[in-house]
């Protein structure tokens, strides 16, 4: 004859056996978890790093606006966060639609009066059972918003490289700047010296010579000044490529600027490829896929899961059911947000389109008045070097007039000055219109797959 057990033994006994899943549950949940790991930003070493961030090798004879451009892409502060910034999304759409996990309901109850068992205890596991298809919507949503951060990325590169050309004139138009108020000055300083001669020999008086050097000294002023502003040029160059202001390179001067696509016509049937189009285009998408998503969120997930309760020292299984019904609300307010939101998109979609078609006119007036400007002040200038060499040529003949020498060297200053302003102003107009566009030597980033992910 078997002994038996003692009621308290049998508790124990059932209650370790009812354990056991929960233990085994409990083990599952801790082999998931992530582990966090610090990582402290370490500024005095990325100070080095970014003063020994040179360009590659093969620009050492010195470096291009193209080459520029495409480093811009790479070290521009706005491009890498803009980089960054699509890997939190493309870490989110990775992640999107998964299922929930399970919740674990206890209940504990005790009996006050004197019964043989006063504990009642209650396990409940529960899934969610998600029946209305939502998950594969969440899913195209976040595809939908990884997209418009990788156009984002895209389109900040784009821009970056844009600021180095705008960059690139600002610095080649202070370049030529420097090198003609030298020219200037030596020419002055020559004629001052050829006007001191004049008075030792009585061919000009003392004041009259004396207009030649305090013209000289003007011009080494705004000399100086134009070298200063050359050097913050180049500062705002590196900046804009995102190298040291430390960095050493030779850079090519280049004011002469190409639209990116020549024919008007062309333009225009380019422009719904204009990087402010494409993300107006995505927005729109993401709104619509944000509405299917919201719509299939009025039906509600089913919540089933077993339950294990013992009461009378008797296990009792059995099963769960939680279905909320779509009766008062069913996700209406978040369904009417996503309606607008779609409609104010759709609404920006037309409006940039609109836009961008009255800028690019805009551009295209101001691009042609300023590379006719240019060209005219180009025809200017020979001719006023023919009176500087006419001029030169009296004096050597005997027949010098300072005055006459002094006056076409200043013209000559003046109108090659307004020609580098018109060959910038131009060069900015074409910018413009080029940041309308899409460079045709660009793609555009791989967008994520969407249904068929």
């Amino acid at each position: 004859m078997h002994a038996s057990l003692h009621p308290r033994e049998h508790r124990v006994d059932l209650f370790m056996h009812s354990r056991l899943p929960l233990l085994s549950l409990l083990a599952a949940c801790l082999a998931g978890c992530h582990s966090y790991t610090p990582m402290p930003v370490d500024l005095d070493q990325h100070l080095r790093d970014f003063h020994l961030r040179t360009p590659a090798a093969e620009m050492s004879d010195g470096m291009r606006r193209a080459d520029a451009r495409e480093l811009a892409k790479m070290f521009h502060p706005d491009a890498r966060l803009a980089r960054r910034r699509a890997g939190v999304t493309e870490a989110t759409r990775d992640h999107a639609g998964a299922w929930a996990d399970p919740q674990l309901q206890t209940q504990l109850q005790r009996i006050l009066e004197t019964v043989p068992h006063e504990w009642v205890a209650q396990v409940q596991l529960g899934f969610t059972i998600p029946i209305n298809g939502r998950l594969q919507k969440q899913r195209e949503l976040a595809d939908r918003r990884n997209d418009e951060a990788l156009l984002s990325a895209w389109a900040t590169e784009q821009r970056v490289a844009n600021d180095v050309d705008e960059a690139w004139v600002n610095w080649s138009a202070a370049q030529q700047r420097v090198a003609l108020f030298a020219q200037t000055c030596d020419n002055l300083e020559q004629l001052a010296e050829l006007a001191l001669a004049l008075v030792d020999t009585g061919g000009l008086s003392r004041p009259g010579a004396r207009v030649f050097t305090l013209e000289h000294r003007q011009q080494i002023a705004h000399r100086d000044m134009a070298i200063a502003n050359e050097q913050a040029a180049r500062l705002e160059l590196l900046r804009r490529i995102g190298l040291h202001p430390d960095t050493e390179i030779e850079l090519q001067e280049d004011l002469i600027m190409h639209p990116f696509i020549a024919d008007t016509k062309a333009r225009r049937a380019a422009l719904p490829k204009s990087p402010r189009l494409i993300a107006q285009q995505l927005q729109h998408q993401t709104a619509e896929a944000n509405l299917h998503l919201q719509v299939r969120m009025q039906w509600p997930d089913l919540q089933l899961g077993p339950i294990f309760q013992e009461e009378d020292a008797q296990p009792r299984p059995g099963i769960g059911l939680n279905l909320p019904l779509p009766i008062f609300t069913g996700n209406d307010p978040a369904i009417a947000q996503a309606t607008a939101q779609r409609e104010l998109t759709a609404e920006a979609l037309r409006t940039a389109l609109e836009q961008l078609l009255q800028e690019l006119a805009i551009a295209e007036v101001r691009h042609a008045a300023s590379a006719k400007q240019a060209a005219q002040f180009r025809e200017l200038i020979d001719s006023v070097n023919q009176q500087i060499e006419d001029s030169r040529n009296l004096a050597s003949a005997g027949q010098l007039n300072p005055m006459l020498m002094l006056d076409a060297l200043l013209r000559a200053h003046n109108v090659q000055m307004q020609a580098i302003d018109a060959d910038a102003t131009a060069a900015r107009a074409t910018i413009t219109i080029n940041t309308l566009l899409t460079d045709p030597r660009s793609q555009t980033p791989a967008m994520s797959p969407g249904d068929n992910r």
